[in-house]
């Protein structure tokens, strides 16, 4: 999951083979950094795909 832009604290990513509660989330884990670059890439990828922000989404210092 992102959340608005990212950055630290706007990202979760869980084990939901081993952890299916999602209570730990393994963002701030070193390891786990690649996956997260390329699951990131692919959400930009889709949200610039679909033409314009899911509806909800605001940034901040953005009028949308």
């Amino acid at each position: 999951t992102r959340w608005g832009e990212g950055g630290d604290g706007m990202i979760e990513l869980y084990d939901r083979m081993t952890d299916p509660g999602e209570m730990k989330n393994l963002a701030s884990d070193a390891k786990y950094k690649k996956i997260i670059m390329k699951m990131d890439k692919e959400i930009s990828g889709r949200i610039g795909e679909a033409g314009h922000k899911p509806k909800g989404i605001r940034y901040i210092n953005q009028s949308q």
